[in-house]
């Protein structure tokens, strides 16, 4: 598979927890080029991160073609922990995440377990996926990719920078919601 039809997701952040929702974007590439920007909320700290991210992709002009979901992360808006197997599934797509450097877990699990409503559920999600590899320069959770694969599609999307272009550019429109400007950056 060529993997030519990609929407890459990413979420403003949730430097300011008093917004009960954060903004999240899709950018739907075809063969390279940038089709489509998509866009939706999830609750800080909720649990309708994954059913949020089925429901983008599903309003995307490009859905039916869809053949890889891109993350540049299992959390979004705080403590929102997307099932990415669940994704995978409901989407009938691979997922893969890439991250620039690898999550520190020890954190995260005190977080989830100490502060966080669901944090057990949420914390087993992560758990389960085991700790990020390190392909072509970055770290990523692969369900339904080979390494191979996953490597061969970061190094041919990657053409701006070490992030695939489709996260990137979803990165991009997220923190320009969210900050008003935007800056270019790996």
């Amino acid at each position: 598979m060529s993997y030519s039809h990609i929407i890459g997701i990413d979420g403003a952040s949730a430097r300011q927890p008093e917004h009960d929702r954060v903004a999240i974007v899709g950018a739907a590439y075809v063969d390279g080029r940038l089709e489509e920007i998509l866009t939706d909320s999830v609750a800080h700290d909720g649990d309708d991160g994954t059913d949020v991210m089925v429901r983008l992709v599903r309003q995307s002009g490009h859905l039916n073609q869809a053949e890889l979901i891109m993350l540049t992360d299992i959390t979004f808006a705080g403590f929102n922990v997307i099932d990415l197997r669940q994704l995978s599934e409901r989407l009938s797509s691979p997922v893969l995440v890439c991250a620039l450097r690898p999550p520190d877990r020890e954190a995260l699990k005190k977080s989830l377990l100490g502060y966080v409503k669901n944090g057990r559920e949420k914390w087993a999600r992560i758990a389960a996926l085991g700790p990020m590899q390190p392909i072509a320069g970055l770290y990523a959770h692969l369900i339904g990719l080979s390494n191979s694969t996953a490597k061969q599609i970061i190094e041919r999307t990657s053409t701006h920078g070490f992030m695939p272009d489709p996260l990137r550019t979803a990165r991009l429109v997220a923190s320009g919601l969210e900050d008003g400007l935007s800056v270019g950056a790996s």
